[in-house]
C-alpha cells in the first residue's frame, strides 16, 4: 500500500510539474523582456595647469560664448561664463589657466578658474562643478560640466527636431529649438582647425581655419566619430546660424566628410 501510495505520488507530482512547464513554456513568448541600462564607466579627471594665448573663441549656434582655443591646441570650456569672460579678453590674450581633464580628452580643459597675465580672476568655477569632477569614483553624468554646453539636446538640435505643443514641457529646450528654427541658412566650407570634444572623447563640434564655430547634433557627431574627424580634414557644412561679433556660428543639419560621405540629420 505504501508503495502504491509512493507511485502515485510520483505520478502527480511529475503530471503537475509537466503542466506548469508547458504553461510558462505557452505564456513565455509573451512576456516582456526587461532592458538592463548598460552601465556607463565614470571618468576620472585629473588637475591641471596651463597657460596660453587665445586664438580663437568657440560659439554656439545662438552667438553665445562658449569656449577658447588656446595657442597651444588646449579647448577651455567656459559654461556660463563665456560671455563675461570674453568681455575681458582678446585673440592674443595670455591668461593662466587651472582645471580638470580626462584621459578621453587631455586637451579639453573643464571647471576652469581662469586668470589673466596680472592674476586677476576672469573665471571662478561653481563649487559644485569641482565637486563633481573630484569625486571619488569620477564623473558619472554623460555631458560632464561645463562641456555640455556644446552638446546640450535642445542646443544641438537642429530645426527639423523642434517639437509642436506637446513639448512646450521642456521649456527652455523647446524654446532654443523654436530660435534655432528661426535662424537663416548658412553654409560653410573649409578645413578644420580644431576638433571639440567631450570629456569621454566623442566629437561635439570643430572649428575651421577661418574660424567658424560648427556644432553637431548627436547623430552628426556619431557621424563626425566614425569618420575619424581630424584637424586638416576639410569639410562642407550646411545648417542654421548667423555672423556674429566674434565670428561665424551654425548647428549643422548636413555635413560632407573629406572621403565624400554625406550625412544629414533626421
Amino acid at each position: 500500500m505504501n508503495i502504491r501510495r509512493l507511485i502515485l505520488s510520483l505520478s502527480l507530482g511529475t503530471t503537475l510539474a509537466l503542466g506548469g512547464a508547458y504553461a510558462a513554456a505557452q505564456t513565455l513568448p509573451n512576456a516582456q523582456p526587461v532592458v538592463q541600462q548598460p552601465q556607463r564607466t565614470p571618468i576620472a579627471f585629473t588637475q591641471t595647469s596651463l597657460q596660453g594665448a587665445v586664438s580663437r573663441f568657440v560659439l554656439g549656434p545662438m552667438g553665445r560664448v562658449h569656449a577658447v582655443v588656446l595657442d597651444s591646441g588646449k579647448v577651455v570650456m567656459l559654461g556660463h561664463h563665456g560671455d563675461r569672460a570674453a568681455q575681458s579678453l582678446g585673440v592674443g590674450a595670455r591668461i593662466q589657466v587651472s582645471g580638470y581633464s580626462s584621459a578621453q580628452a587631455p586637451n579639453t580643459i573643464l571647471g576652469a578658474t581662469i586668470r589673466d597675465a596680472s592674476g586677476n580672476v576672469l573665471v571662478q568655477p561653481n563649487p559644485r562643478m569641482i565637486q563633481r569632477l573630484t569625486q571619488p569614483g569620477g564623473m558619472q553624468g554623460h555631458h560632464g560640466g561645463h562641456g555640455r554646453g556644446m552638446h546640450r539636446r535642445h542646443a544641438m538640435q537642429g530645426p527639423q527636431g523642434a517639437q509642436g505643443p506637446q513639448g512646450q514641457g521642456h521649456g527652455r529646450r523647446f524654446a532654443m529649438q523654436q530660435r534655432l528654427a528661426q535662424l537663416p541658412q548658412r553654409n560653410a566650407t573649409g578645413t578644420v582647425s580644431t576638433v571639440i570634444v567631450g570629456p569621454r572623447g566623442n566629437i561635439r563640434g570643430a572649428v575651421l581655419q577661418d574660424g567658424t564655430s560648427v556644432m553637431f547634433n548627436r547623430q552628426l557627431a556619431r557621424a563626425a566619430t566614425q569618420q575619424q574627424l581630424a584637424a586638416g580634414q576639410r569639410v562642407t557644412i550646411q545648417g542654421r546660424g548667423d555672423q556674429y561679433a566674434r565670428g561665424v556660428a551654425l548647428v549643422a543639419e548636413r555635413v560632407t566628410f573629406a572621403n565624400g560621405t554625406t550625412v544629414a540629420a533626421q
